[in-house]
């Protein structure tokens, strides 16, 4: 290596080559300068300080304690990778190039200090192998955080490129992609105090051509969602999913509605317009609700349009029995929730009411006695699940709000400090438990929207017996058991309580006259 200049030379030879490297890993172009190479430190800290200063503001901006961090910004930030999973590519690659400059740096600054002489006992008086050592030490701390971003950024790839609408239990069918039938229901209340139902269904033809990218919401312009709690634990057979939540969405008054389906009502309608509609006389499905997805995926000539047709007769099936539009599905395991709170670090949960579930059975086939005092309580995700099943102390009403409270502490504590870090963790854990027909690149949107949503704008209806909400009124969400106990759905009721809550105005509880709580005050009331 030839010397700038004598006096510069001499310098060099002053210097300490370790040094200079440790600089230049702190900052590429400082060990150069530090080593008496001003000129080329100065374009090597220039092209340093272009090329991170991006990345520190996005930092700053996302974690820092001002209006503009949070969710909103990561939502913002993620969505082109969504959109578009190669950019991940190209970002992995320009890590992988600032990495291979930042190397350059370090290894030029030590080779700049330390100058072209060499004596046989080792450079500048050290061993070889010390100073080795000492490279290695700073090469391992600039590659670190790059090696980090890295594995975040393929891991994200990985993710983004999953098809979350397959189930390994779909049956196959021979037969081509039927037309799509979408069916709406209204209900009117008559000066009698009777409801009319008038259902319309519409049959779109299949096309060729190339589709418009999805949106968020759906042609009523709300996004409406059916989230399924699947449970194919020990002494079952398939998956039942025994947590059906439909979540409808008003994005212009950011106000929710959540309508929990009881798993044991049975003889939900079936729409016109679809195979499975003359499969029973009284076009009605003659299981209880927990087996509807299961048996969509055994039969798909009766249920068509879609690769999933276990969610096709989920989706079907809710909308006509609701009277509102269900655009999605979302089902996830429930023995994957377990390793996705343990993921988060467990949850915080204020339980409402003592429980005293005796002889539980957990995914391990273990009897456990669950026991639960009310108040604050930290759960890994073992007895998070456990306190959402309790089944036996009483009824569907209140397993449904613990249920809905474990959604929303979970939700509560996945922030974007949190997910980044354990992204590598959870990524995997969603992608084996989540099955979903909703599109990837949708998923922020869908995160932006619910975000702007808090739990005191979301009101919840439990379809059950018996509900609190209509005592003294001479009102049921249910028209009595058949011989088994199962009950039936009155569903002139469910339908006009559904549109009652979403003709709701923006300002204002929709659900104040039959007095609901809201989330919050479910999951939060001493």
């Amino acid at each position: 290596m030839i010397p700038e200049s004598g006096s510069a030379a001499a310098a060099v030879r002053r210097r300490s080559s370790l040094l200079a490297a440790l600089l230049s890993g702190l900052l590429p172009g400082a060990g150069q300068w530090y080593a008496g190479r001003r000129r080329r430190g100065l374009w090597m800290i220039g092209v340093s300080v272009a090329l991170t200063t991006p990345a520190l503001v996005i930092v700053l901006l996302l974690f820092g304690p001002w209006e503009i961090s949070g969710v909103g910004l990561a939502v913002d930030l993620v969505r082109p990778f969504f959109q578009h999973p190669n950019l991940l590519l190209l970002l992995f690659a320009a890590i992988a190039a600032l990495l291979a400059f930042r190397a350059f740096a370090v290894i030029d600054a030590f080779l700049a200090a330390r100058g072209t002489e060499f004596r046989k006992d080792g450079w500048r008086g050290y061993r070889p192998a010390l100073v080795a050592a000492g490279i290695g030490l700073v090469l391992a701390f600039v590659a670190w955080p790059h090696a980090w971003a890295g594995e975040r950024a393929l891991a994200l790839h990985d993710f983004v490129t999953t098809d979350f609408t397959a189930d390994p239990g779909q049956a196959t069918t021979t037969t081509t992609t039927a037309p799509t039938t979408t069916t709406s229901t209204t209900s009117t209340s008559t000066s009698e105090g009777s409801t009319s139902t008038t259902s319309t269904t519409t049959t779109t033809a299949p096309t060729t051509t190339t589709a418009a990218p999805p949106t968020a919401y759906g042609d009523d312009g709300r996004l409406t969602v059916v989230l399924l709690g699947g449970d194919a634990g020990p002494g079952r057979w398939g998956i039942r999913t025994d947590t059906i939540i439909v979540v409808s969405v008003d994005p212009v008054a950011e106000r929710a509605a959540m309508f929990s389906i009881p798993r044991n009502q049975i003889h939900w309608p079936v729409p016109p317009g679809i195979p499975a509609y003359d499969r029973w006389a009284d076009h009605t499905f003659p299981e209880i609700m927990n087996t509807i997805y299961q048996y969509g995926l055994g039969r798909p000539e009766l249920f068509p349009g879609g690769p999933n047709t276990g969610g096709n007769a989920v989706k079907a099936i809710l909308s006509e029995g609701l009277g509102l539009e269900v655009d999605y599905f979302a089902l996830v395991d429930l023995l994957g929730f377990v390793d996705l709170v343990d993921s988060l670090g467990g949850i915080d949960i204020y339980v409402t009411k003592p429980v005293n579930d005796p002889k539980q059975l957990w995914p391990n086939g273990a009897l456990v006695d669950v026991v639960i005092k009310e108040g604050f309580h930290h759960f890994d995700g073992l007895w998070a699940l456990a306190y959402a099943r309790v089944r036996q102390q009483d009824n569907d009403y209140y397993r449904m709000d613990r249920q809905r409270c474990v959604l929303e502490a979970a939700a509560a504590q996945a922030d974007p400090f949190t997910l980044l870090m354990d992204l590598p963790i959870l990524l995997p854990i969603v992608q084996e438990n989540l099955i979903t027909d909703i599109p990837v690149g949708m998923f922020p949107d869908l995160i932006e929207l619910l975000d702007r949503v808090g739990t005191d704008a979301v009101t919840s209806v439990r379809f059950v017996p018996a509900a609190p909400e209509l005592a003294g009124t001479g009102n049921s969400y249910t028209n009595g058991t058949d011989s088994l106990g199962y009950w039936y759905p009155n569903l002139e009721f469910i339908r006009a309580t559904v549109q009652d809550l979403l003709a709701g105005e923006p300002i204002g509880d929709p659900g104040a006259e039959i007095d609901l709580p809201s989330l919050e005050e479910v999951c939060r009331a001493g």
